[in-house]
């Protein structure tokens, strides 16, 4: 509700204001003097306080027009900032913007309009943008059309973007439209309203006060906004990543190559372990060696995961955990002579003591063994055949199991298809290594 005394006009002082004040209480006898003087500060008080209230009262109304960023009091609860050829005049709660880009901040519940030639925006606290937008308008110059045809003439329309609260923009044809924070639209001249995302949108249009050396520039204020973009952008980027899992998972259950010419590196098939037999090579992936880890919320969102699903992956990571060191922990026990020294190392630090204690043929000889392994052309020892042979064998046929170990722990949850995808997905923490070349000459 407009309250009842915000358009009455404080009359200015008379040009003998402060003369009619200080002779009124000027000292009229000596015999007086103490008194008269308390009298006299009493009254030069209230007379400046009196002139303070005259000098601070915003003005109801007024014209204005910008020929570089301007920050305009519109009133006590208003405040604009107009960009280079903007323009607009205002009287009370009304305003009526005639040309440019004109950012507004409006105190909660202070009622406010924004008339333009096509339409008219309509809050109650908030922060928004209006902008209209024409070839006369980027010239700086002053217009205001007749009707709607002359505007649309010229090609003319209004831009309302908000930032904060909520605004109405009508258009002068009756059609309306409510915007909530981050959200804008246009009016065209034929009376049209049509939301914007694009570069005329929320998001290309700052609030100048988050535009370093501007009016009402805040620090802290730009970092607030700056996280909360970031946070937005963080979240598509999670949204549009589950998507992708499920479509993938979507495509497997088809029957489809979710991978077709993108094969993960490390899900490796007997054809690659054939050549990297050639090359001397073997290389594993093998999940992380973190104890207690658990993918996040935000890697199960990504995964294509519910919640509920985190439990089930971080079992099977302590279980690899577990099932690798079983091996290795005790070859490097006996390598170094010390099991606390052992569990100190870890698995990675010990696989790496292990290859040092061989010789660099023994080593060729291991990595051609455990390649023709996995390329199905040995059989893959086990028991005392296993234990027989030597430490960098046992080690090498552990770490290069692990990840089909890891498939099948995951497969008691998710079923075979889904374990697959899971084991080589990116969003799941995963240590990777390739060891090996050329080989030594005999």
């Amino acid at each position: 509700m407009k309250e009842p005394w915000a358009d009455w006009k404080v009359p200015e002082p008379s040009a003998n204001f402060t003369d009619k004040v200080m002779g009124a209480v000027a000292p009229e006898k000596p015999r007086a003097r103490s008194w008269r003087i308390g009298a006299s500060l009493a009254s030069l008080a209230a007379a400046a306080a009196l002139v303070g209230v005259l000098a601070s009262q915003k003005s109801t109304s007024g014209t204005i027009a910008a020929d570089v960023r301007k920050e305009v009091q519109l009133s006590s609860h208003v405040v604009a900032v107009l960009e280079p050829g903007a323009s607009l005049s205002w009287n009370g709660a009304h305003i009526d913007q005639r040309a440019g880009d004109v950012f507004y901040r409006v105190d909660k519940g202070t009622p406010l309009e924004v008339e333009t030639t096509l339409g008219k925006v309509t809050v109650g606290g908030t922060c928004f943008r209006v902008r209209l937008d024409s070839e006369e308008a980027k010239k700086g110059g002053e217009m205001k059309y007749a009707s709607q045809a002359a505007s649309l003439a010229v090609g003319i329309a209004v831009t309302a973007i908000v930032y904060e609260g909520r605004v109405a923009l009508a258009s002068k044809n009756g059609k309306k439209i409510d915007l909530l924070a981050g959200e804008g639209a246009r009016v065209n001249g034929a009376g049209d309203i049509d939301r914007v995302t694009d570069g005329n949108g929320a998001k290309a249009s700052r609030d100048p006060s988050l535009t370093p050396g501007s009016p009402g520039f805040d620090w802290g204020k730009a970092v607030a906004g700056y996280q909360k973009e970031l946070a937005e952008v963080e979240e598509k980027q999670a949204e549009v990543e589950r998507e992708l899992a499920e479509a993938k998972k979507a495509l497997l259950k088809a029957g489809g190559d979710a991978g077709k010419g993108d094969r993960p590196e490390y899900d490796l098939s007997q054809d690659d372990w054939r050549e990297m037999r050639e090359k001397g090579q073997v290389k594993f992936q093998v999940p992380c060696d973190r104890k207690g880890w658990k993918p996040s919320a935000s890697d199960l969102a990504k995964l294509a995961l519910a919640p509920e699903d985190g439990d089930a992956v971080a079992q099977a990571y302590s279980r690899s955990k577990d099932r690798l060191w079983s091996t290795i922990g005790p070859l490097c026990t006996k390598a170094i002579g010390s099991a606390s020294a052992a569990e100190i190392l870890g698995s990675d630090a010990c696989t790496h003591l292990i290859l040092n204690q061989e010789s660099r043929q023994s080593a060729s000889d291991t990595f051609d063994l455990v390649a023709r392994i996995r390329a199905g052309e040995v059989s893959e020892p086990a028991g005392q055949e296993r234990e027989r042979l030597n430490p960098l064998a046992q080690t090498f046929l552990a770490l290069t199991g692990e990840s089909k170990a890891f498939e099948r722990d995951l497969a008691d949850k998710f079923g075979a298809d889904e374990a697959h995808r899971l084991a080589f997905d990116k969003n799941l923490c995963m240590g990777k290594s390739t060891f090996g070349g050329a080989r030594p000459e005999k």
